[in-house]
């Protein structure tokens, strides 16, 4: 039950556009080392500057649609903003954008190229893949999400509640339980300003995460649905294969344990019951003790007075031969009459 409602939950979260609640401290320079304790996404105003100097030197021309973007009375969410001038000041980003959401495209073997380079400023590379990493959650490229994400820290996106959320989500969807419990644990006890959904969503995986076993039914599921994953996302090669593998091997196992079982419930008490009553049968025409009586019953008499045998009332005998003028022929009420009369006259019917 728990499971089915967590799925239904995900896939809410996974389709629905991200949105970002900022809080007032600044982000961590990317030069500086991971932040121990509270990490808090940057508000717009310490991010406007950088994002409008980084596009003045790429295409000035481009700055006053940055500013429009960039606005404090724009209702976007924050990701998606730093996302809208990255693409103002890198023109083959577009191509990109599209080919990533859209689900008919072809998923992307790797890592583009685009979210690699150096010189491109953190503030932007970092958020250009972040974007990347959620919609390949979103498209059930777990992989590739875990794969994006490893390229960025936290400290350095404007979402880092979304970035421990999808690497959380990804690595439990790729059975990593331990690494999906510490990316979860980070997004509710490390994290300002982590939206209810991802909060709530954090919550289901945990306790289902602490429930987990090996080689059980859940298994086998979880298993399952990373092959599903796998082929709808045309990844039906070697690796695809060898986990179906492991998914029948499983279902195998799980088999011939319950026949196991079932035998040695067969085999214990059933047995044992069987032989004791073959080697002491009970005698014959014996009764059994314990409350039973002795097996008598009252001799009540059937019939009062033997002369009233086989006579019938009188309004009964009229019905009835009613009935066998009406159902029999002729000759049948005429042997039937004759032979009343001898009974009535107390003589014998004839013998055979």
């Amino acid at each position: 039950m728990r499971s089915s409602r967590l799925n239904w939950a995900l896939a809410i979260v996974l389709a629905t556009p991200l949105v970002v609640t900022a809080t007032p401290p600044t982000a961590a320079p990317s030069d500086q080392a991971p932040t121990v304790g509270l990490i808090a996404p940057p508000t717009l105003e310490a991010i406007r500057a950088p994002l409008l100097d980084w596009l003045r030197s790429r295409d000035p021309q481009a700055v006053s649609r940055a500013e429009l973007i960039l606005a404090p009375a724009a209702t976007e969410p924050l990701l998606e903003r730093v996302v809208a001038v990255a693409a103002l000041g890198l023109p083959e980003l577009a191509d990109h954008l599209g080919s990533w959401r859209e689900p008919s495209a072809p998923p992307p073997v790797a890592v583009p190229a685009l979210l690699r380079d150096p010189e491109l400023p953190t503030l932007i590379r970092a958020n250009l893949t972040l974007w990347y990493a959620r919609d390949m959650a979103q498209r059930r490229l777990h992989q590739e999400t875990l794969d994006a994400l490893a390229l960025i820290r936290p400290e350095e996106v404007v979402d880092p509640a979304a970035f421990y959320f999808f690497r959380g989500v990804s690595e439990a969807k790729l059975r990593k339980r331990d690494e999906a419990l510490a990316s979860l644990n980070r997004l509710q006890r490390s994290v300002a300003g982590v939206p209810d959904r991802y909060r709530f969503i954090a919550e289901l995986l945990l306790k289902d995460l602490n429930e987990w076993k090996e080689k059980d039914l859940g298994d086998i599921s979880r298993r399952m649905q990373e092959i599903e994953g796998r082929l709808h996302n045309a990844r039906g090669g070697p690796q695809t294969q060898e986990r179906q593998k492991e998914v029948i091997a499983l279902l195998d196992e799980l088999i011939k344990d319950i026949e196991d079982q079932c035998n040695q419930n067969q085999g214990g008490g059933g047995a044992s019951g069987s032989q004791d009553r073959v080697a002491q049968p009970m005698p014959d025409s014996r009764i059994v003790g314990g409350q039973a009586g002795k097996g008598e019953v009252d001799k009540k008499p059937l019939i009062k007075d033997n002369k009233v045998w086989g006579q019938m009332p009188e309004k009964d005998k009229v019905k009835a031969m009613e009935d066998i003028s009406r159902e029999l022929p002729p000759h049948f009420k005429e042997a039937i009459e004759a032979y009343s009369r001898r009974i009535a006259g107390g003589n014998s019917p004839p013998k055979e």
